[in-house]
């Protein structure tokens, strides 16, 4: 941890770099009691990553399992300020989500991720053919992959931790105004890569700008990314489902699988003002005894 300096804050930038460069940073392992606190939240975004990694294409792990998170957090306040629930979340569920991406893709031939569809492009350029006769025709293969992501998942919980700590922790090191306009230079080449045109680059900054409004203004930013990234799916998942009934809006709310998603939709959004109404009545009969 680094030392708090008496004059960071009075805009010597100079003596705050030469201050945070002679401090060596440190990392410290949870105790066992904190580490009983992150067990339920750790298995709440594994099984967060491993039912949305088996989906094809998803991409919104992290942002729920943090959403979730903050949401049954007892201090969500600290969320986005370096609150180590919220990066035990991110981080259980991105290696969950990482090893779940292989099962659709050995078993279906459909990759879960681009990691995924790498692996899989490397299998059918070595002759093989993914689906459920792939267990059977190179057991070796499918069960390789298998141990892989064990000792994967082990040897991140050494070298992952030692690089993080001795490595990675050192861009903090390096000053706000030399860190932001590199950031903001690699979003704006990032939008302009995509179709090279500078309307991508535009629309970046725009929703750069609403992003910073919506955190000054405490509007949770996940939903807004998630929604921004399942929007046209959902809609072409709609046409497609209204083409194949016909143009029978029912069948969004009559099928089984629809009403276990509405009746699942429904308990996320009470779930908030249920907490907020036991806490309530909590706190007024304290008052009253």
């Amino acid at each position: 941890m680094r030392l708090p300096h008496a004059e960071c804050g009075s805009g010597r930038l100079a003596s705050c770099r030469e201050h945070a460069a002679s401090q060596p940073t440190c990392t410290r392992l949870p105790n066992d009691l904190a580490l009983r606190r992150r067990l339920a939240g750790l298995a709440e975004s594994s099984v967060i990553g491993i039912v949305i990694g088996i989906l094809p294409g998803s991409t919104i792990s992290a942002f729920i399992a943090y959403n979730e998170a903050k949401r049954s957090s007892k201090h969500p306040e600290r969320f986005g300020k370096g609150s180590t629930e919220g990066l035990a979340a991110a981080e259980s569920v991105n290696n969950a989500d990482n090893a779940a991406a292989m099962i659709p893709t050995l078993t279906l031939g459909v990759p879960g991720s681009s990691i995924a569809a790498l692996m899989l492009s490397a299998l059918m350029i070595q002759g093989f053919q993914p689906g459920p006769q792939l267990f059977k025709d190179a057991p070796v293969v499918v069960y390789g992959y298998s141990w892989q992501m064990f000792l994967t998942s082990a040897l991140l919980i050494v070298f992952g931790g030692a690089m993080a700590s001795r490595l990675f922790a050192n861009i903090l090191r390096v000053p706000q105004p030399l860190l932001l306009p590199l950031v903001v230079c690699m979003v704006v080449g990032g939008g302009f890569a995509a179709q090279n045109s500078m309307f991508d680059v535009y629309l970046a900054l725009l929703f750069g700008l609403i992003g910073l409004a919506m955190t000054r203004f405490g509007f949770a930013v996940a939903p807004v990314i998630i929604g921004v990234v399942l929007g046209s799916r959902a809609e072409s998942n709609l046409r497609l489902s209204l083409l194949l009934s016909g143009d029978d809006p029912s069948v969004l709310f009559t099928r089984p699988i629809c009403m276990v998603l509405i009746a699942l939709t429904a308990f996320i959004l009470l779930l908030p003002l249920l907490r907020r109404w036991r806490r309530r009545s909590a706190g007024s009969s304290l008052e009253n005894a």
